[in-house]
C-alpha cells in the first residue's frame, strides 16, 4: 500500500504540470489563433509639406489605375472640412463630390485586391498632405514617376506592421513629431530609417551619401527619380542604419 500511495504521490506533480499547460492553452488559444492570423502589410506613405497638390477626382483615378494597383472600387469614404466623421459615396457618384470641402479620401480593397487600401490626406492648417497606399513589392520608382505630374512628396518611406490597428495609430507610435508636422524632414533631416527611404534634395547630404556607398551595412542607393533619391535598407540593418544617422544628426 505504502509504495502504490508513493507512486501517486511521484504521478500528481507531472499531472499538475500537465494540467497548467492545458489551461494555459485553453485560455490563450483563441488569443494566439487570432495573433497568428494579423496580416502585415507593407504601407508607402508619400508626405508633402507645401501642399502643392489638390484632393480631386483624377488623383483618385489616377492611383487607383496605376497597374500596381489596378482597381475599381465601388465606394469612396470621405471625412470632410465641417463634419468630422466618414462619409461613404459610391464611384458612380463621384463625380458629384464637392472636393474643395474633403480633408481625406479612402479608397477600400477587396479580398482578390488587397493592395488597393489607398489614403489621402489634403492636410490642415500647418499640417502636410499625405498618402498612405498599402503595397506589396511596389515599383516605388515608377510609381513616383507616374504621380510626378499630380503629386510631388518632399519625404516618403515603406514601413511595415501589422493590420491591427489604423494607419495612423502605426505611424505615429513612438513618435510626437509625426503629429505637428515637423518640417525639419524639408530641411533634411530623417524621421526613421525604413526598409525603403524616399529622400528629396535637402537630404542628399555628401556625408550621408559617402557613409552609404562605404559601409554595406548602411544600404545601397537603388535609383534616382525626378530629383528623389531612393535609400533601400536591409531590415536586419534597420537598427544599425538608425544608430549612424542618430549619430549623425540626421534624425528628428
Amino acid at each position: 500500500m505504502k509504495k502504490k500511495a508513493k507512486k501517486k504521490a511521484n504521478k500528481n506533480p507531472f499531472r499538475i504540470i500537465i494540467g497548467i499547460i492545458l489551461l494555459i492553452k485553453w485560455i490563450c488559444f483563441d488569443w494566439i489563433v487570432e495573433w497568428l492570423s494579423i496580416k502585415s502589410y507593407h504601407y508607402l506613405v508619400l508626405i508633402n509639406y507645401d501642399k502643392s497638390f489638390e484632393l480631386s477626382k483624377e488623383l483618385v483615378d489616377a492611383i487607383c489605375a496605376y497597374p500596381g494597383i489596378n482597381y475599381k472600387p465601388r465606394k469612396y469614404g470621405f471625412i470632410t472640412k465641417v463634419y468630422y466623421g466618414m462619409k461613404t459615396v459610391s464611384a458612380k457618384s463621384i463625380s458629384k463630390v464637392n472636393f474643395s470641402s474633403m480633408r481625406s479620401v479612402d479608397v477600400g480593397c477587396s479580398d482578390d485586391n488587397p493592395n488597393a487600401l489607398v489614403t489621402i490626406g489634403t492636410g490642415d492648417g500647418k499640417c502636410f498632405n499625405d498618402m498612405f497606399i498599402r503595397c506589396d513589392d511596389f515599383d516605388v520608382s515608377n510609381f513616383l514617376s507616374y504621380l510626378s505630374n499630380s503629386f510631388l512628396a518632399d519625404y516618403g518611406f515603406i514601413c511595415k506592421w501589422r493590420n491591427d490597428g489604423t494607419i495612423s495609430d502605426a505611424l505615429h507610435q513612438g513618435s510626437k513629431t509625426w503629429f505637428t508636422g515637423d518640417r525639419k524632414v524639408c530641411e533634411g533631416f530623417l524621421k526613421d530609417v525604413y526598409p525603403v527611404n524616399i529622400l528629396n534634395s535637402a537630404h542628399v547630404q555628401n556625408a550621408l551619401i559617402d557613409k552609404i556607398k562605404e559601409d554595406e551595412r548602411m544600404g545601397e542607393i537603388d535609383s534616382s527619380v525626378d530629383g528623389y533619391l531612393i535609400w533601400n535598407v536591409d531590415s536586419s540593418n534597420i537598427r544599425y542604419a538608425r544608430r549612424v544617422c542618430k549619430k549623425m544628426g540626421l534624425l528628428i
